[in-house]
């Protein structure tokens, strides 16, 4: 994972860091879309909550 194209002297090793690459930009995309889900559902209960107190 911590391989550079310097580094990767052959195709396979090339891949492979650009295959790690692409996977760890997809599992952080993930983790933030999961993030902002998970804050606008507070949000929305928050919200909720306000307008049956009042």
């Amino acid at each position: 994972m911590f391989e550079t194209f310097d580094s990767a002297s052959s195709a396979p090793a090339a891949r492979r860091f650009a295959l790690s690459t692409t996977a760890s930009v997809a599992v952080f995309g993930l983790i933030a879309v999961a993030a902002m889900t998970a804050a606008n559902t507070v949000k929305e209960v928050i919200k909720e909550k306000k307008v049956d107190v009042v």
